[in-house]
């Protein structure tokens, strides 16, 4: 158990859940019980990526959570779609920035949006043909 472990953070994903029957809030408030369970305090993220309306419930169950897509590191949202032609898992810089703005009254003292702004460049590098459609836009890469 990660309290054994003098872990004091758990950024729990909600990765692949896609197919389960209960809600996202369902399997977040089993890890906060059983974090609750071990008498240490831990911070709990709640990395669902928005999934289920975390905002709505987060704080009654973690400490954070996650509020939207990945952010690459592109400004605007044109850029992003039809320049660089980044695929729907990503968000612009701008994006992120005005749905945090949406949701900036549900985060306070004892509970907080986690917009995850790192901005992701390395994944799609990787990818040979996303790296030479690129190399024409260098200035947004």
């Amino acid at each position: 158990m990660p309290a054994s472990w003098g872990v004091d953070y758990l950024k729990y994903d909600y990765c692949h859940m896609q197919n389960e029957t209960q809600p996202a809030r369902y399997y977040y408030e089993k890890m906060r019980n059983a974090l609750n369970a071990t008498g240490r305090p831990i911070h709990f993220n709640i990395c669902s990526w928005g999934a289920g309306d975390p905002h709505l419930w987060g704080r009654q169950v973690g400490n954070s959570w996650r509020t939207g897509r990945d952010v690459f590191a592109v400004w605007d949202e044109r850029t992003a779609r039809q320049e660089l032609r980044l695929p729907a898992l990503l968000q612009s810089i701008e994006t992120a920035i005005e749905g945090q703005a949406k949701l900036n009254r549900y985060s306070g003292p004892g509970g907080c949006n986690w917009p995850r702004f790192e901005p992701r460049l390395y994944r799609l590098l990787a990818d040979s043909a996303f790296a030479l459609r690129c190399q024409s836009t260098t200035r947004t890469c």
